[in-house]
């Protein structure tokens, strides 16, 4: 791992430090899923004013991309504990 000087933090990883560090453990997950549920419960609470539409549509999407975006590292930590299981196989299997 080599950090790149820039404007942000960038770092150079290899293949494996990728995958590694894109996957969650198990509480980790529980806690993402926690926050994808309580995001789910305050979608479907939400309740629309005809009187203030541009307040509901502002709630409705914040709420919609946080949902989104947990989805997301859910299912990127999940392909990368599917990748970085082939990728040690395919390693293990050349070493034979």
């Amino acid at each position: 791992m080599r950090l790149i000087e820039n404007r942000f933090a960038t770092y150079e990883l290899s293949t494996e430090e990728e995958l590694r560090g894109c996957i969650y453990t198990i509480e980790q997950k529980a806690v993402l899923q926690n926050e994808l549920s309580l995001a789910a419960v305050a979608k479907s609470a939400l309740k629309l004013d005809p009187n203030d539409v541009i307040t509901y549509a502002q709630n409705e999407a914040a709420i919609s991309g946080k949902i989104e975006h947990i989805e997301y590292m859910l299912s990127n930590s999940d392909a990368a504990e599917e990748q970085l299981l082939r990728h040690n196989t395919d390693t293990t299997d050349t070493e034979e």
